[in-house]
This record gives C-alpha cells, structure tokens and sequence, in this order.
C-alpha cells in the first residue's frame, strides 16, 4: 500500500525496474522488449532483476527482445544475439554460434575486448578510432572508418545481408559471393 502512492523519485533503482517490469507483462504480452534493464543497478539488485525476467519469461511464454551493451547478460540471458552497430546491424546468430564464429570485424573486436580471469595482465584490445556521428553517419558500411579489413566498396555501398549455414546472418563484404544472400 506505500508504494501505490509513492512517486518514482522515492523508490530505488531495482524498485523502479521490477514496477516496469510489472506494468510491461500486466497484459501478458506476446513480446517484452528489456531495454538496458539493469543499467545503473548494483550486481545484487541486477540479479534479483533478471530473474525476475526469466520468471516472467517462463510464465508468460513471451518473447523478449534484451537490449544491453553488456555481454555477460548476454550469454546469460539470450539464444539468439542481434550485434549492432551504430544503428545497423552487423550480424546475428545463436548465441553459442556467434561466441565461437564471430564473423563480422565489430563482433570480433568486440568479443576480443572483453576482459577475462586467463587475460589477467595482457592489455585490452581496442577498437581503434571513433564512434560516428549518427546525424552524419559515414556512407556505406558504417563500421568501415575503424574496420582493418575495409575495402573501396565498404566505404560506399551499404553491405548485403548474407545468410552463413542454417541460422547465421552477417552484414559484410568480406564474407564471400558464394554464400546465400538474404533480401
């Protein structure tokens, strides 16, 4: 009864989250779209958080859609990862699929700059360069200013969506002319 006529600015963190969370499954939905869900939340309210999404997940049979920039939630939370980049997407595959075979330049960057316990003392991989201005984003692949492999065309022509086996798609130039081209 306190928190019906409390205002968002007297709950906590973890408090405002689960009240989202219960409004957004009230109705059931087929889908639940977690945007950062558990950015600005401390470890312990961030589990207690995305329990509370599998909970709600295994009840309801919804889909979700995680929207996060943290790859641990990731592989603890998805089957199915979408990488963006600065607006596009670059690749998406089955979880274990795009740990093990990451095939576009970003994915790879990205999964390299991940720190980890055998990595203890090396120095961190980098992606060299600078975010785009996404009111001015750079022409054809957006990736192409910080990617070590572009090529003339990347810099000009928005890459092809291309199909790799069964459930594998990437977004990418390298990727050869013989793969299956999905429209």
């Amino acid at each position: 009864e306190r928190l019906m006529n409390s205002y968002p600015f007297e709950l906590s963190g973890g408090m405002q989250q689960r009240v989202m969370i219960a409004i957004a499954v009230s109705s059931n939905p087929d889908l639940l779209i977690a945007d950062e869900p558990t950015s600005n939340l401390d470890v312990t309210i961030q589990a207690q958080i995305l329990d509370l999404i599998k909970k709600c997940r295994e009840e309801t049979r919804a889909s979700v859609l995680f929207i996060t920039h943290d790859f641990g939630i990731v592989t603890e939370m998805c089957d199915r990862v979408g990488v963006m980049y600065a607006g596009n997407m670059a690749e998406i595959a089955p979880l274990r699929e795009l740990l093990t075979n990451p095939l576009h330049p970003y994915t790879k960057a990205l999964l390299l700059s991940i720190p980890t316990p055998g990595k203890k003392g090396e120095k961190l991989h980098v992606i060299n360069g600078m975010v785009p201005d996404l009111l001015k984003p750079p022409s054809g692949c957006r990736f192409h200013p910080r990617c070590p492999h572009a090529m003339d065309i990347c810099k000009t022509k928005p890459p092809p969506i291309i199909k790799i086996g069964k459930e594998h798609l990437v977004s990418c130039y390298l990727m050869k002319n013989g793969d299956t081209k999905v429209e």
